[in-house]
């Protein structure tokens, strides 16, 4: 999915444990290799593909959107009520109408 990013697009951050909506960062570059450096301190993983990115949009910790409340108005979840399942994806593709509903 990386791969696809191009500069400008815009990616939007859920935060999992708490399925919140906290950041939208804007992509400024293609997709490089780097599998050495680690993204995340907590994390073994390696995440070797990646692109370069600036902050759009940071939320404080009292302006998180809930994701809850916006699941209605997502035209990708089709299942209001088990909607969890659609987010079990590292990246998404969001639909246009998706994300401006996240920006609203």
């Amino acid at each position: 999915m990386v791969k696809r990013f191009k500069p400008e697009d815009r990616v939007v951050y859920h935060i999992t444990k708490i399925s919140k909506l906290g950041a939208i960062a804007t992509i400024t570059s293609g997709y490089y290799y780097d599998d050495k450096t680690k993204i995340w301190a907590d994390e073994t993983e390696i995440w070797p593909v990646r692109t370069k990115s600036e902050p759009y949009l940071v939320l404080e910790d009292n302006e998180l959107l809930d994701l809850k409340k916006l699941v209605k108005n997502l035209s990708f979840i089709n299942d209001k009520v088990n909607w969890g399942m659609y987010l079990r994806v590292s990246l998404r593709p969001l639909p246009e109408e998706d994300y401006l509903h996240v920006l609203v």
